[in-house]
């Protein structure tokens, strides 16, 4: 049991939410954050202590949820995040019930909640002019030369290696 786990947890929970924060990093907080609830099932806590941390740590987790769904910026949030996210609420709401411990949290507004988020997904996509082809379809221009072959019949047999002649053979 390590005591500064409970001053690690605000901080993986600050990143996880924050937008300036790469999105792998944020979904690594979210997994060390499922794994931290996993951890909290097998060995359930019973001192009084204990469970007052974890309380505050799902205070600061719910804070800064909501903090991230009542923003009027436009946050960035990937398909992936939503579905680990929505896999930790699962894990939270999982513990709670065989722990039978008390929480504040209302999990399933919150499933709600992630299930309105619309996900941005970053495509590269060209905004310049398009290139009009009035209709003509552009060829390659370079082709592989042995499909080349095949179509025309010339390359179904592989080439045969040459032999060198010894000059000691003739």
């Amino acid at each position: 049991e390590w005591d500064g786990k409970y001053k690690l947890i605000p901080i993986i929970i600050k990143n996880v939410f924050d937008n300036t924060v790469r999105q792998f990093r944020r979904n690594e907080g979210l997994n060390l954050l499922i794994g931290y609830y996993q951890a909290l099932n097998r060995c359930k806590p019973t001192l009084e202590a204990t469970i007052t941390e974890i309380s505050n740590v799902e205070k600061y987790f719910y804070d800064a949820f909501s903090k991230i769904l009542s923003s009027e910026n436009e946050v960035e949030i990937k398909s992936n995040f939503l579905v680990t996210l929505k896999k930790l609420l699962n894990v939270i709401k999982v513990f709670h019930e065989n722990s039978k411990i008390k929480t504040e949290l209302d999990i399933a507004s919150m499933l709600g909640a992630l299930l309105s988020i619309k996900t941005t997904i970053k495509v590269k996509c060209n905004h310049e002019n398009p290139k009009s082809t009035n209709g003509v379809k552009s060829k390659k221009k370079k082709k592989n030369k042995r499909k080349i072959l095949q179509t025309n019949g010339d390359g179904l047999e592989p080439n045969v290696k040459k032999l060198k002649k010894d000059s000691n053979s003739e």
